[in-house]
């Protein structure tokens, strides 16, 4: 399948070379077209009126038909609507994503919404009924049904938690598309968009648009089910080699392309701040002196804080609503100053499979949750963390011990909090989908076995 990405820049705005593009793209053999995460549509004019998630009919919808209608193709579009709750008068971004295909056939999706969860004003997350008015009633994880492919979509920060992709993981998806707004750190998303496609099994694709005003840069980003980066062709200039040229559109072929080389691995560094030191290869010293919780979970009191060794050992690592429900079980809830140390030891350990997959994965267990993670195999021990925003850290090992700061490994606690973008309350929601994932997950293999 060939998916177009377009690298939207707002500098570019306008109506007129909207439809430059999208008269390039209906010209092409492109399968499906994604738009950003904010993007710049003509239409959006319409969003002034009603609230898109209260009326599946609502005329920004059928504009969005009619466009994709237009172009001949099926269409992922993206953009936000100002919701006002009671005692704001400036309003809440509500983000969104919509695909619309003009030509389904019978076997195929029409039409599908997305609404995203994190980083973002208004969050169906904050719905007390969440799984009954939003995860049923809009379906919004049902895999789109495109050409005999199942296909999932994400918004933006959605991909920096496991459970939005693995929802669709556990029902076979084949690809997953994430529409981000665009200048972030490029080794952040690159890590965490691969690390999506590994754990789910299939291919992973991030679009988005450049904002002249921020630091950062915006990228696309294509990766298979094996966490490789994928090779492109640019639909504005198919000459080109050069990745993350402004306004173009990007096209993946999951069905033809070859390897890019992949990030080049970081060096370990030390702790400044070290509040526990684990002996290289005898974590299990440390455990032994833990009190057992569950199967999964020790808790060794140091001081004020209640450390938890959250085992995931082998495979397990890799499958993300296993650790999720792991971190976030009942049994911890009423512990105070929790820090968690993930633990995954293998017996044997595939080289191959520690470069080009374990890597990689390790890391942004770490980073998504928050913790410290610590391997432990015959070819390679490692300590992971991550730092205060989140970007990957591999730990120097010093005098056969690693230095654990214990700050940055506050878990959940950290991650759901009132801040920029995120509210305590919708971690609710958050464990709500972990449970539906989960046992997705369990009816699926007994349906296999």
């Amino acid at each position: 399948m060939k998916i177009g990405l377009w690298l939207q820049d707002h500098r570019n705005d306008t109506e007129e070379r909207f439809n430059e593009v999208m008269d390039i793209v209906k010209k092409s053999d492109v399968d499906l077209v994604v738009l950003p995460e904010y993007a710049y549509i003509p239409f959006n004019d319409l969003l002034n009126g009603d609230l898109v998630f209260m009326d599946s009919a609502h005329a920004w919808y059928k504009a969005a038909d009619e466009y994709a209608k237009k172009i001949g193709k099926p269409v992922i579009f993206s953009s936000s609507q100002a919701v006002f709750v009671e005692g704001d008068d400036n309003g809440e971004d509500f983000i969104f994503a919509y695909y619309t295909n003009p030509n389904a056939k019978d076997d195929e999706t029409i039409a599908r919404v997305y609404f995203k969860n994190t980083k973002t004003g208004f969050s169906p997350l904050s719905f007390e009924d969440y799984k009954e008015s939003i995860f049923n009633a809009w379906n919004q994880f049902a895999p789109i049904v495109l050409k005999g492919q199942k296909i999932g979509m994400t918004i933006c920060y959605d991909c920096n938690h496991p459970i939005f992709s693995a929802l669709y993981g556990v029902q076979g998806i084949d690809i997953l598309i994430n529409m981000t707004g665009g200048n972030v750190d490029y080794h952040k998303w690159y890590r965490y968009n691969q690390v999506r496609a590994i754990e789910n099994e299939c291919f992973s694709l991030v679009t988005m648009g450049y904002d002249a005003s921020n630091n950062e840069n915006s990228y696309v980003y294509g990766f298979d089910s094996t966490g490789a980066h994928m090779s492109f062709s640019n639909l504005m200039n198919p000459s080109t080699k050069a990745l993350n040229l402004l306004d173009s559109v990007y096209v993946f072929d999951t069905e033809n392309y070859t390897v890019l080389p992949p990030l080049e691995p970081s060096e370990p560094s030390e702790n400044k701040y070290q509040d526990i030191s684990v002996e290289v290869g005898e974590v299990s010293k440390l455990i032994e002196k833990a009190e057992k919780l569950t199967e999964f979970l020790y808790i060794l009191k140091q001081g004020n804080d209640n450390i938890i060794f959250v085992i995931c050992d082998d495979e397990t690592i890799m499958v993300p609503e296993f650790v999720c429900s792991k971190l976030y079980v009942d049994v911890l809830k009423d512990l105070k100053n929790k820090k968690y140390i993930i633990v995954n030891r293998w017996e044997n350990l595939d080289k191959k499979l520690l470069d080009s997959q374990l890597d990689s994965l390790l890391r942004v267990r770490a980073m998504e949750n928050f913790c410290a993670v610590i391997l432990e195999s015959p070819i390679a021990n490692r300590c992971y963390q991550t730092s205060k925003n989140r970007k990957s850290q591999v730990v120097k090992e010093v005098d056969g011990k690693f230095g654990i700061d214990l700050s940055r490994t506050t878990g959940p606690e950290a991650i759901w909090q009132n801040k920029n973008g995120i509210r305590a309350s919708w971690r609710e929601g958050y464990e709500t989908l972990i449970d539906i994932c989960y046992d997705l997950a369990s009816h699926m293999n007994d349906t296999e076995k």
